[in-house]
């Protein structure tokens, strides 16, 4: 009758596995990967003591833009911000080896904060819109001290500074600052509210009339 094969099979297997050494440690060159939101950054491929790997797989999945290769490197351009660890395994047919990262997203740090003038001088009921110039990465907060003049606002969605003056102020500093995930920058402004200007002033002039003596 037919021999079973399944018990060849089975040794066969055991047999190659003996001959193939499982993987035993990973290695990167640092376990913790900072990245800047939309710019490239990345691992070079770690040593493997042991078996070489067939198989690389990570979990959970790496943050959307950055990917696993089959060398296990880690590259590419990430379009999501987080602090996320995430668990890389390599594998051969005689075992698997498990080793975790950590991978940081944050924005560039903003740079080149700038309002143009950094004196700024206005009237009360001047209708005022001025709107900063910046470089480097995306700006999520701003923020001023102390406070603007009574009036004017400072907007968060672009840190433009916008409104109507209601109150005279003499010549202040005032410190604005952007921030991101990434880092801040400040710069520093003065601003002074003058008083509504008289408009078609009237002048008085002083009449000497005659006198007049009845007889």
């Amino acid at each position: 009758p037919p021999r079973s094969t399944q018990g060849v099979s089975s040794a066969a297997s055991d047999v190659y596995k003996r001959q193939e050494n499982p993987p035993i440690a990973i290695n990167y060159l640092e376990q913790s990967l900072a990245c800047e939101f939309n710019n490239p950054c990345g691992f070079t491929a770690p040593t493997v003591e042991g078996g070489a790997p067939d198989d690389w797989s990570v979990s959970p999945q790496l943050p959307l833009g950055i990917t696993l290769l089959s060398d296990g490197s880690i590259f590419g351009t990430p379009s999501q911000l987080g602090d996320s660890n995430h668990t890389i395994n390599a594998s051969n047919r005689a075992g698997s080896v498990e080793t975790t990262i950590r991978i940081i997203v944050i924005h560039e740090a903003p740079m080149g904060l700038g309002y143009g003038s950094n004196n700024m001088q206005f009237s009360i009921g001047d209708v005022v819109q001025v709107i900063p110039s910046t470089t480097g990465g995306e700006i999520t907060s701003w923020s001023v001290e102390p406070p603007l003049p009574e009036g004017l606002n400072l907007l968060q969605i672009d840190g433009s500074i916008r409104g109507s003056p209601t109150e005279v102020q003499s010549l202040t500093m005032h410190r604005i600052t952007a921030t991101n995930s990434g880092g801040s920058i400040s710069v520093d402004v003065l601003i002074s509210v003058a008083d509504i200007p008289v408009s078609n002033p009237v002048s008085y002039t002083h009449l000497t009339l005659p006198t007049i003596l009845l007889v």
